[in-house]
């Protein structure tokens, strides 16, 4: 017989480890461009792999749980997250560390598809928006200290001490590069949860009706319905605006205002992370008197006049707006989601794995960024976010939603 607390603990855990591998690529792309001799688009591969995985990997996804037991499918994607962060460990060259960034983001995909269902499992439909909503508060944590992390990592290997522990950091950080520190911590942090894994009793698969990934005849019907497109650009754009920002904060300071991107830059990184998980909270609170869309309106608006303020201000102002923006971020995708699945409401198993898909747009978003920073500088690159920006905005045009959604679905 399983245990509900150690289902829910483990898929916390899981969450929280999510965001420890999302947000170190923005803290470790300055190093990376250093060590490399990259350019802003050639860096900005690391970010593109990860998040191309999610588009390749949320289908297949809902298929492999179905298919597989929950315990299997969570084995098989920790197995694969170790087997991609040895890779990157160990492969000296820069397109084998990215094809270690995809494998990890498939297999995390898998991690966060299989969430859903598992806690439904456990814990029932009605205790199911708190434990969402606590497993995106886990993956603000994670994110928040992976960056945070990054900056001590790099503080310790700079003493030079020979006692426990930066002995072993000046052995595994190769000298001084503590990119590679910080993934090995990781490879110790995903052996013990896999170990956990193992340990751990699952319920079976019971997949309800909505929560099956359904047939081409499905399919078919869902992508005959244009609201689908409206709502995947939509959600597609946003994700593009979180990470085409995120990724480059510590680089953007670094250019414009002479900020160490390992300790001050990847600081004002964990901040954002920070403030975009803890601003979930509070836009729930706002949606018990104000429409979703009145929110999404308000909160973009919001989101574009930090975010400018961030690029075009002053040094103290970026440090302070980039993390502001994080906050305004922190209600979008749940209510983008929310609005959709009220919009197209049926065959929800399949509709959330193609509206997964749209997080693909994290890689469009730093993509863009690098290459228009390269011709342009990173400054006007990061300005191209303001179409995205419009997009999420348009919603308050197209949308013909009849009932208004007032709870927040996490994805």
């Amino acid at each position: 017989m399983y245990k509900r607390s150690a289902i829910v603990v483990l898929v916390n855990l899981a969450y929280f480890e999510v965001g420890l591998m999302v947000s170190i690529m923005g803290a470790i792309i300055p190093e990376i461009i250093r060590f490399y001799g990259l350019n802003y688009a050639a860096a900005a591969s690391l970010p593109v792999a990860y998040y191309l995985s999610f588009g390749f990997m949320a289908i297949p996804s809902g298929l492999i749980i179905e298919k597989f037991s929950y315990k299997k499918s969570l084995l098989f994607a920790y197995l694969t997250v170790l087997a991609g962060i040895l890779l990157f460990i160990y492969s000296g060259n820069f397109p084998s560390r990215i094809i270690s960034i995809f494998v990890i983001g498939c297999a995390l995909t898998l991690v966060q598809v299989l969430a859903f269902p598992l806690l439904r499992e456990v814990m029932g439909a009605e205790k199911l928006p708190f434990n969402t909503t606590l497993n995106t508060l886990m993956y603000g944590v994670g994110a928040f200290a992976s960056p945070y992390f990054y900056t001590l990592i790099a503080q310790w290997i700079k003493n030079p001490s020979t006692a426990f522990p930066f002995n072993i950091l000046h052995a595994i950080s190769a000298g001084s590069y503590p990119w590679l520190a910080v993934y090995y911590i990781f490879l110790v942090i995903f052996i013990i949860t896999t170990a956990i894994i193992i340990l751990v009793k699952f319920p079976p698969v019971h997949l309800s009706a909505s929560e099956k990934i359904g047939n081409f005849h499905t399919f078919k019907e869902l992508l005959s319905k244009k609201y689908l497109y409206l709502f995947f650009f939509a959600l597609f754009s946003y994700a593009a605006c979180e990470q085409g920002i995120s990724n480059w904060i510590p680089q953007f300071l670094s250019s414009y205002h002479a900020v160490d991107p390992q300790t001050t830059g990847s600081l004002v990184l964990s901040l954002y992370w920070l403030l975009l998980s803890l601003g979930c909270v509070f836009g729930m609170v706002l949606l018990r008197y104000f429409s979703s869309l009145k929110i999404l309106l308000l909160f973009t608006i919001a989101a574009v006049t930090s975010f400018c303020c961030a690029i075009f201000g002053t040094r103290t102002m970026a440090i302070w707006f980039f993390p502001i923006t994080g906050l305004f971020h922190s209600v979008m995708w749940p209510l983008i989601l929310s609005l959709a699945m009220n919009t197209i409401n049926k065959h929800h198993g399949s509709l959330s794995g193609l509206l997964f898909a749209a997080s693909s747009g994290g890689a469009f978003g730093a993509m863009m960024v690098g290459k228009l920073g390269d011709v342009f500088g990173l400054r006007w690159g990061l300005f191209f976010l303001i179409i995205c920006y419009s997009v999420v905005a348009s919603i308050n045009v197209w949308s013909k939603q009849k009932k208004e959604n007032n709870a927040m679905v996490i994805a």
